[in-house]
């Protein structure tokens, strides 16, 4: 008969290299669970702007204050006639503080004189009366307004309602290119391990860079980045 002690021995070896196969085909399926692929995905869109914010900046000088506050009012007036006379309403028009500064031979004024400047706003989602207004403001000179300024900014501000099919673009475009890598490589395209979305940026349509407000086409962009598992 056997010794217990040996059979004892064995049956411990026998659990030691169960455990080894076992651990072994564990260390393989996590192995194969770290073949993984990271892709980036991007959507693009050219939209039209849905805001305008258009300024008008004027001045006026006089060595009376008097007299050149009554020039403040008087051209301001004129302005908003305008703008009004064009179709906006009063509620889109905002006033912005006068400031008033003594004028010199060397800024091109007159020595003992006052300037004054100020400007005049209209905010408004038609931004094609707006575009039409602001090429028409020449019109303010005639009135005897000294117009220094007057431009256009446009925003896009109706983000939301493109996001999700953005975002879905830009998934889809993703798995794209992993499915193509996987191809590649001789390996198939598996769940997603992790996602991340990058900020939506909006600029001008040739630009790379924000914050271009002069041009009413917007292109909104976004990039997701996806990791894939890869299966065998």
């Amino acid at each position: 008969m056997l010794d217990s002690r040996v059979v004892a021995h064995f049956v411990l070896g026998l659990g030691i290299v169960a455990a080894a196969v076992v651990g072994g085909r564990s260390l393989l399926e996590i192995k194969r669970l770290d073949q993984t692929v990271s892709v980036k995905g991007l959507a693009e869109r050219i939209v039209k702007a849905n805001e305008a914010s258009w300024i008008i900046e004027f001045q006026a000088s006089d060595a009376d204050i008097r007299a050149l506050n009554a020039k403040i009012i008087s051209s301001r007036k004129a302005i908003e006639d305008f703008i009004l006379a064009q179709g906006f309403d009063a509620a889109s028009i905002q006033r912005q503080p006068v400031s008033i500064s003594q004028t010199s031979k060397y800024d091109g004024g007159k020595e003992g004189q006052h300037r004054a400047s100020g400007s005049v706003n209209v905010s408004s989602k038609d931004v094609d009366k707006v575009t039409k207004s602001a090429e028409s403001a020449d019109q303010i000179l005639e009135k005897g307004v000294l117009m220094t300024r007057t431009s256009v900014n446009y925003y896009f501000t109706d983000l939301n309602a493109i996001k999700p099919e953005m975002l879905k673009e830009a998934t889809e475009k993703a798995r794209e290119a992993a499915a193509k890598f996987a191809e590649n490589s001789g390996v198939k395209v598996g769940f997603i391990k992790s996602a991340d979305q990058g900020p939506f940026s909006i600029t001008a349509p040739f630009s790379e860079w924000g914050g271009e407000t002069n041009s009413i086409m917007k292109r909104v962009r976004v990039v997701t980045n996806v990791e894939y598992f890869l299966d065998r």
